[in-house]
């Protein structure tokens, strides 16, 4: 069965009806392979999305509680004299994440 810039060609006239349901069988295995790596690329892709998106929702709430800590922190420290302490522990965690 040889083939020729990617045609197959019989040196025996046409294919018999075996030989050319082995002919679709294969283009059908190859087109079937090429949608599955491109579904697969693409199923990668969104996760990868979901988990940067998660990462990315989880930092901020993780800045947001942290500021609010310090905040809270801060007020505690303007009403009572032991408070600095825990103002200057909550202001060296690094919130930059």
């Amino acid at each position: 069965m040889p083939i020729i810039n990617g045609r197959y060609y019989s040196p025996y006239g046409q294919y018999s009806a075996y030989v050319s349901l082995q002919i679709q069988h294969y283009k059908s295995a190859q087109a079937n392979q090429q949608y599955l790596q491109q579904a697969s690329a693409a199923a990668d892709a969104f996760a990868t999305a979901g988990t940067s998106l998660t990462t990315g929702l989880a930092q901020i709430a993780a800045q947001a509680a942290v500021t609010r800590l310090q905040n809270a922190a801060a007020a505690k420290a303007a009403n009572t004299s032991n408070g600095v302490d825990l103002t200057s522990l909550l202001n060296s965690i690094n919130t930059t994440a």
